[in-house]
Order: structure tokens, then C-alpha cells, then sequence
């Protein structure tokens, strides 16, 4: 017999995955100037990663 979860375990799990990618989504936005300046100007890029705070750099490299 297989373990069926219950359908509100289904429908939390399912609410947590779907925030988990829309994060994602929005820290793939919040980051893409960086991440085009990592590709077309390092110098710039350097320089914009210093004027982040370090909780915007914990989570941007986490996002890499």
C-alpha cells in the first residue's frame, strides 16, 4: 500500500514551492542589470557589488 498524503499536505506543499519559484523569480529580476554587467563590464559589476549591502550580496549570490 502506498502512503498517500492528505490533500492539505498536498496544498502546503504545493503553496511552498510555488513561493519558492516566484522568489526566485523576483530575485532573477532584482539581480539582472548585475547580472549583464558581470557579462559585459566586469570593472562596473565590481563596483556594483560593492554598493550592496551585505544582506543584497548574501542573497544575490545565493541566487548564482
Amino acid at each position: 500500500m502506498t502512503h498517500r498524503p492528505f490533500a492539505r499536505e498536498t496544498r502546503t506543499a504545493e503553496a511552498r514551492t510555488e513561493a519558492k519559484r516566484r522568489a526566485g523569480a523576483a530575485n532573477d529580476s532584482k539581480f539582472a542589470a548585475l547580472d549583464a554587467l558581470s557579462e559585459n563590464n566586469p570593472k562596473e559589476f565590481e563596483q556594483a557589488l560593492a554598493k550592496l549591502s551585505p544582506t543584497e550580496l548574501d542573497a544575490y549570490l545565493a541566487s548564482r
